[in-house]
Parts: C-alpha cells; structure tokens; sequence
C-alpha cells in the first residue's frame, strides 16, 4: 500500500509569513528561522520561497544558515497544509510493505518521522531524553497533526524498558548496540525495525561520530529477524546506513 502524503512539501510562502509575523530585515527572518529549526531541512538542502514581498530576505536568511533557496512563481499544492521538511525516504519503502498500526520511535529528536507517521494513520509513541526535542514534536504535531495520536515519554534510553511491542519501530541517527537490543524487543511479531545511522565513510571524512555511534550492518546479530534492506547512501552532508529487519 502507498500511503498518500498528508503533509505535501511546498514553497515558503514569504508574503504568508511576513504578514503573520511582522519580519521584514533578514535579521528578523533568521531570527523566526532559528524558532522553527525543526522544520527546516539539513543544511545545503533547497528551500523554494515563493516570490513576493518578502521573498528577498527570506533567502538570503536561508543562505546565512546553510539552506540553499531558490524563488519559484506559483506554488502546485495546497499551501495550507504545506512543511519544509523532507519526508526521510525509508518510510514510504516502509509503507510499501505494511498498513497503519502502532510505531515506537526510539531517540526521536524534533519529531518528523513521528508526526509523518500519526498524520498517516499511525498510533505514535515518541521517546527522547531531551525535553527541548519533545517540545518541538509538540509545535510540529500542533500544525500538522494535531487530531492524529502521538504519546511522548520523555526518558533516557538506557534506563527504558519496553512496555509493548510495535509494528514498526525506529532507531534513526541515535545508533547504540544497547539502543538496538531494546529496539529489537519492541518489535511485534511481523513487525519492521528501520535503522538509520552513520558509517566509517562518514566519520572518516567528517571526524565524528565517535567510533561506538558508527553502525556496521555486518555485525548486527539478526537471529529472530530477517535483513530487510541494507543499503549505504549519502545525503548531502552525511553518509548512512539503512537497515530494516523484520521480525520472524
């Protein structure tokens, strides 16, 4: 089943914005970008700003924080329901593969993947230890989701203990082998777990992370699962691993 994208990416509507926020120097938009660092993409990704008052500044804030904007004439999709973010492509191979139910999102940070997935029909427990990314799922389910179902717990992942099993349970860029022994135990019988996380590739041309946070697929113990997808890829400005596994 393909899900349909609920929340559909579109070109930042600066006349929108700068009417409900009053910016209007480029210091005040990098100051309203910095607000909503969740939404925004990873660096160096394009950002499409429609042209228009305020289109100007809006750019060049983008570019003073990494973005790389471009000014588009019209905008294709609906504008109300609209997000800068890009939708992590592993969940739509995902979705290819299963249909709505209960997902566990382990170390979730800002709360995309979390609130993607409610927004698609998915009952949602977020768990993170910083109370800051737990709030910022919050303002992100609150314009996206805000009727869809997400729990949030706020704890150290090394102290939790699985409570339920999941259908679907994710460990993105927060890879720790004890992390993966816990993920492993949350996932239902048939169900998927999605790692991302990154490699020797990345950390030899970047510096970090350190060596314990840097995942070799070929050392995953994998009994009781079979290997999914395994694939290397860059993006931008990282070099990942994507593992799924599905529990037998």
């Amino acid at each position: 089943m393909i899900w349909k994208d609920r929340l559909p990416i579109a070109p930042l509507d600066s006349n929108r914005v700068q009417r409900e926020t009053g910016a209007q120097t480029v210091y005040d938009w990098i100051n309203l970008f910095n607000g909503f660092q969740a939404e925004l993409p990873e660096p160096f990704a394009v950002i499409d700003v429609l042209e228009g008052v305020g289109s100007k500044e809006a750019c060049e804030a983008l570019r003073a924080l990494r973005r790389n904007p471009r000014t588009v004439r019209s905008a294709s999709i609906n504008m109300g329901s609209n997000r800068l973010w890009n939708i992590n492509p592993i969940l739509y191979e995902i979705a290819d593969r299963t249909n709505p139910s209960t997902a566990l999102d382990l170390g979730c940070g800002a709360g995309r993947d979390a609130v993607w997935l409610a927004a698609n029909g998915w009952e949602v427990t977020a768990v993170d230890r910083l109370q800051t990314n737990l709030d910022w799922l919050k303002k992100l389910r609150a314009a996206y989701a805000p009727n869809d179902a997400i729990h949030w717990v706020l704890a150290n992942l090394n102290e939790a203990a699985p409570e339920n099993q999941y259908d679907l349970v994710l460990l993105h860029y927060c890879w720790d082998q004890n992390y993966f022994e816990l993920a492993k135990k949350c996932v239902a019988q048939g169900g998927y777990l999605s790692i991302l996380a990154h490699t020797f590739t990345h950390r030899n041309c970047f510096g970090n992370p350190r060596e314990a946070k840097i995942l070799d697929s070929k050392e995953l113990n994998l009994e009781g699962f079979e290997l999914v997808i395994d694939r290397k890829f860059w993006s931008i400005d990282r070099h990942s691993v994507s593992v799924v596994l599905r529990r037998l």
